[in-house]
């Protein structure tokens, strides 16, 4: 489990540490004020209009030269 992160970008940077009071496994992320950040991590984080490429059941790794789901 990812116990903290932090995201820094040219503006801003974003912390989420996870707390499981409990113990119990069903903890959840905060950022550093305490506020949740379940609600940012559902955020898409590029502003696009469209997807240019479909799901393929295969497609040639440039590294690996075998063909893999994309």
């Amino acid at each position: 489990r990812l116990l903290a992160a932090e995201f820094v970008n040219q503006r801003s940077a974003y912390h989420a540490v996870y707390f499981d009071p409990n113990g119990d496994g069903r903890g959840s992320y905060f950022d550093l004020e305490g506020e949740s950040v379940r609600r940012a991590f559902l955020l898409k984080p590029l502003s696009y209009r469209r997807i240019s490429s479909r799901f393929s059941g295969g497609r040639l790794h440039p590294v690996l030269n075998t063909w893999r789901a994309h």
